[in-house]
């Protein structure tokens, strides 16, 4: 909030319109993602089933007493096999099968002694570029405890240290008992590739459709909401009392102009109120300058009335004496 109270309006609805187109754009591409990851896997459990089958159906062919049972969908069901050679030195056969998928395929027996799955035919490489014969299965990973139930393992699985998307078909022997694993799989790189690609060219889509949105956004944002600074620092001056400015976008009629109209009602109300304000300011210096005239009028009329009153006390005064000598006088002329 205190960031958004140092924003002005522009940026405020431009930073949220990017926002939201971000917020959109990430949507779409978790979605897509998600999708993709969903086809993805689907795609990936396809290619194990057709790879046990085709390898199941070559095995079948080329390893007498091998027997495959098949499940409704078409997929393989049950491997049967009579006795899986200790040593395998012709892999023509694993080869076969991986150039006809071009996947990766083994071949495991089951060892009493150690209790592990060794592989007996694979095409798969190791590092040094040899044959990968000869190599258990291991304990500890998350196949072991899945086939040795019984069960058929699907998942991601770590193989001389290269990650595969597997699929681990348990090999029974006539008489019920797990003899080995027949097992088929693709390097989980290859059915990444896909996801990354796609992931690459929608971030390189995304970037240049993000900055065109929201420079369209920020710039039409501006353009809509462009008046409303200049009706505020209309507004900014008539508040301080500068009301000859004139009120733009009044003419508009949606609610920029509603506003406009609204400020201008403002900028007229306060041109009444600075005159009558002035009207009043006018009344109240006539009636102090009636006030004075008054004050003044009634001063000099005290004044003179004082002097009036001071001549006639003198005049009395003086009558006074003239009577009291003219008394003197007709006293003493009466007495002669």
């Amino acid at each position: 909030m205190a960031l958004f109270s140092r924003l002005n309006l522009v940026s405020i609805v431009s930073l949220a319109a990017a926002v939201m187109i971000v917020a959109a754009l990430g949507t779409v591409g978790l979605v897509m993602h998600l999708v993709l990851s969903e086809r993805i896997q689907a795609d990936a459990v396809s290619r194990q089933n057709t790879s046990l089958r085709v390898a199941a159906t070559v095995v079948e062919k080329d390893m007498p007493g091998t027997e495959i049972s098949w499940a409704q969908d078409g997929n393989v069901s049950r491997v049967v096999m009579e006795t899986i050679p200790d040593e395998i030195t012709d892999h023509s056969m694993i080869d076969e099968i991986g150039r006809m998928t071009g996947e990766t395929v083994t071949v495991f027996k089951w060892d009493p002694e150690t209790k592990d799955f060794w592989r007996k035919t694979t095409n798969i490489i190791k590092p040094d570029g040899s044959r990968a014969v000869g190599t258990k299965l291991g304990q500890t990973g998350a196949v072991y405890p899945v086939v040795t139930k019984g069960e058929t393992f699907r998942g991601e699985a770590v193989i001389l240290g290269t990650p595969y998307f597997t699929i681990y078909a348990p090999i029974y022997s006539p008489a019920g008992d797990i003899t080995g694993i027949l097992y088929a799989g693709v390097r989980k790189a290859e059915i990444t590739a896909l996801m990354n690609t796609v992931t690459n060219k929608l971030l390189i889509a995304f970037v240049p459709i993000l900055l065109v949105a929201v420079g369209a956004m920020a710039l039409l944002t501006r353009r809509l909401l462009r008046p409303i600074p200049q009706i505020a620092q209309a507004a900014r001056n008539i508040a301080d009392e500068a009301h000859d400015v004139e009120v733009p976008f009044t003419e508009r009629r949606d609610e920029i102009g509603a506003i406009a109209k609204a400020v201008e009602v403002f900028r007229q109300r306060a041109i009444e109120r600075q005159a009558l304000e002035s009207e009043r300011d006018v009344s109240e210096t006539q009636t102090r300058e009636r006030q004075a005239r008054t004050q003044e009028l009634i001063a000099g009329f005290r004044g003179t009335v004082q002097h009036l009153i001071g001549t006639v006390s003198e005049t009395a005064v003086g009558l006074d004496q003239t009577a009291r000598e003219l008394s003197a006088s007709a006293q003493d002329s009466a007495e002669r």
